[in-house]
């Protein structure tokens, strides 16, 4: 089976401007039929499947975007796995998930590819669609009002001229939105065509003061960008030698726009902000960090399987990100796939769930969070799709207190088995994790929050070899996060 992972959206159109990353084929036959049976430790899964249906979506799609616009309303995009696919279907539940509409994206000219979606309730949203095909016509901004039954243009952000089609468009509310595009007309210094709205797209004005292009081969990233509150920040790629890419921000719904540069070269393929100031800029398995709203940001080392297909904040956390994909950067097994967490702003990285088709994710609160997935094999039934967050997720360590309490022992253990003792009537623990000196999971385990949890917990790693290994263990007060070590 070949399966074509979507590189974030990563900069497709029909110039091929990096097309090492638009298509990222795997080959990776019966590998992929692995399970994940070999953890064995009493698995209680971070994400739980959702079956999209053969109705919304047959077997062989791929999800492209999560959007979770509120505790009941998710819209998804879908493309089909094969090399140069439209990204054409849609998905939507007005349940979390539980039940799913959706299907072809009626009113788009054949040929034209979504490059994201927007929405603001069950009912309104739109999506920008770009020419995938030679023959493709009237790319452009189109709207449903009806839940996604139909599609509509909004003729007046034109996006006209040879080559000129919308990267992203992002609504703030019902009424204001922004749409961003290549700097048209092309050439270096030329304006990004960006246009804003104040009436749903009713009527589009372009902007007269966009940032302009330092090189002819510097683009706008499609469907990658991230908003927050009043702000939004896109990302531009260049095809020049020894340029990088840059990151352009607005503080007041695209009216006015900065222009900052940035040690990652060529593009950034996810952005994501904790709050106006902290974020991370993915390249892959490369990630910058910025402390200063993207003015600054510098190449961040870090450890841990970090994911390259999908990276999102979690609201409200600070310095919490996830990313979702595969964690190396030539696949052997489904076990290279899944999701992982950074709590101190993406130095470190564990494991979540491992063994899942995961591509794009989006976290609308602690509690409330989507990733897209894979429908099944050509020619078998459709299934699954998506995975909807089955835990609460915590940033905050326990207390020195709290900390100081909690015993580990043996350790240094000589046959791998720990005995780790609470040391506070109040403290229940709901999930434990163990990864080894490289970041993979090696032991997970599920507990029952209550006031009778035992204060004493086993943890049986004498399956495991000698080494270094790093328990991590969500409590009712916080995460706790102890070494082990296997003699």
């Amino acid at each position: 089976m070949q399966l074509r992972p979507n590189l974030h959206r990563a900069g497709r159109n029909i110039h091929s401007r990096i097309s090492a990353m638009k298509h990222f084929l795997l080959s990776l036959g019966a590998a992929l039929l692995l399970s994940t049976a070999a953890l064995g430790q009493n698995n209680t899964p971070f994400w739980i499947t959702q079956n999209l249906g053969s109705n919304v979506a047959p077997a062989n799609y791929l999800v492209d975007q999560v959007l979770a616009v509120n505790a009941s309303t998710v819209w998804v995009l879908l493309s089909e796995n094969v090399e140069d696919p439209l990204v054409n279907r849609y998905a939507r539940s007005t349940d979390g998930g539980n039940t799913w509409t959706g299907g072809l994206l009626n009113g788009l000219p054949a040929g034209l590819s979504v490059a994201n979606i927007t929405a603001v309730d069950a009912n309104t949203a739109w999506v920008a669609a770009y020419p995938a095909e030679e023959t493709a016509t009237a790319p452009g901004i189109y709207k449903t009002t009806n839940g996604g039954q139909t599609w509509t243009r909004q003729a007046t952000a034109t996006f006209s001229g040879d080559d000129a089609y919308p990267n992203v468009v992002h609504f703030f509310d019902a009424n204001q939105g922004v749409a961003f595009g290549d700097p048209n007309p092309g050439g270096s210094g030329a304006q990004f065509e960006i246009y804003t709205t104040s009436n749903g797209g009713t009527t589009w004005a372009r902007v007269s003061n966009a940032p302009t292009s330092v090189s002819a081969s510097e683009y706008g990233m499609t469907g990658t960008y991230f908003a927050l509150g009043n702000t939004i920040w896109l990302s531009t790629l260049s095809g020049a030698n020894n340029t990088n890419a840059r990151l352009l921000k607005s503080t007041d719904r695209g009216a006015t726009w900065a222009a900052y540069n940035t040690p990652v070269p060529n593009a950034i393929l996810n952005i994501a902000f904790t709050d106006a100031q902290r974020g991370l800029l993915n390249t892959g398995f490369g990630l910058a960090s910025t402390a200063d709203g993207g003015a600054t940001s510098t190449a961040l080392t870090y450890t841990g399987p970090l994911r390259v297909f999908g990276l999102d904040a979690v609201p409200g956390l600070p310095n919490t990100y996830i990313s979702v994909g595969q964690n190396v950067r030539q696949a052997s097994s489904i076990n290279d796939f899944g999701s992982s967490i950074s709590r101190d702003g993406g130095q470190t990285w564990t494991n979540m769930d491992i063994g899942k088709y995961q591509f794009e994710v989006d976290m609308l609160s602690p509690s409330i969070g989507y990733t897209g997935g894979f429908t099944g094999e050509a020619g078998s039934a459709s299934t699954g799709g998506m995975f909807k967050l089955n835990s609460v997720i915590s940033s905050t360590r326990v207390s020195l207190a709290t900390d100081a309490a909690v015993k580990a022992f043996p350790n240094p253990s000589a046959n791998g088995v720990f005995q780790l003792s609470l040391g506070e009537a109040n403290l229940r623990v709901s999930r434990l994790q163990v990864t080894d000196a490289l970041g993979r999971e090696v032991y997970r385990a599920a507990l029952q929050l209550t006031a009778a949890t035992t204060q004493e917990v086993l943890i049986d790693l004498s399956q495991h070899k000698a080494g270094l290994y790093n328990l991590q263990a969500e409590t009712n007060k916080g995460t706790l996060v102890r070494k082990l070590v296997i003699r």
